[in-house]
């Protein structure tokens, strides 16, 4: 059972470099609701690389997609910067569930 704590390569198309995982913050909610806040007015801004984003992912978002598309939505993400999050981050959860290293590291790798 492999778990997400390795560091594995992204490619090009998911802002490239080095990515090592989610952000695991230990937070009060009221910090947990900053952090989200902060972290969706980074993707909002075109300014802010990919590869920067998949380094700062809050860890609340990153187990509940619906929860995530939910966001999305109430913040008015961009279609484009939308898109590549529910993607990065399905391939996390894939990663996290059960898939050896090897695989793991190929399947974010080889995402589209």
């Amino acid at each position: 059972a492999g778990g997400g704590g390795g560091s594995a390569s992204l490619p090009s198309s998911f802002g490239g470099g080095s990515w090592s995982g989610v952000v695991n913050l230990r937070t009060s909610g009221s910090m947990s609701s900053f952090i989200v806040d902060s972290f969706f007015g980074m993707v909002k801004d075109a300014s802010v690389t990919r590869e920067t984003l998949a380094n700062v992912i809050p860890q609340k978002l990153s187990r509940d997609i619906p929860k995530l598309i939910d966001e999305i939505l109430t913040r008015h993400v961009p279609l484009q910067r939308a898109t590549w999050l529910i993607k990065v981050l399905v391939r996390i959860n894939l990663v996290g569930h059960g898939s050896s290293s090897s695989s793991s590291s190929s399947s974010v790798a080889g995402a589209a």
